[in-house]
């Protein structure tokens, strides 16, 4: 309704991201679109991380592994991320 293109996919731009990190996380048993993600992980450039929650529901990994996910998430950032910025 806006008259703007939507954004391209994914998978049209995942090997654009390097040098950025990726983190790829996604529902094990989800139904928008997670079967996908091994495919833009093997798409993108290293520095990459693929995480599967095997028991969670699409968007739904931080609900079935909260700690796994803080731990998780927080370690990638600060991998990620410059120090003091």
């Amino acid at each position: 309704m806006s008259g703007t293109p939507p954004p391209p996919g994914l998978d049209d731009v995942v090997d654009e991201i390097a040098p950025r990190p990726a983190f790829f996380i996604y529902a094990g048993q989800g139904a928008g679109g997670e079967e996908l993600n091994p495919d833009y992980f093997e798409a993108a450039a290293d520095p990459k991380m693929l995480w599967k929650v095997e028991e969670a529901r699409h968007v739904g990994a931080f609900d079935a592994r909260p700690g796994d996910y803080e731990e998780r998430v927080a370690g990638f950032f600060d991998r990620a991320l410059p120090a003091g910025g």
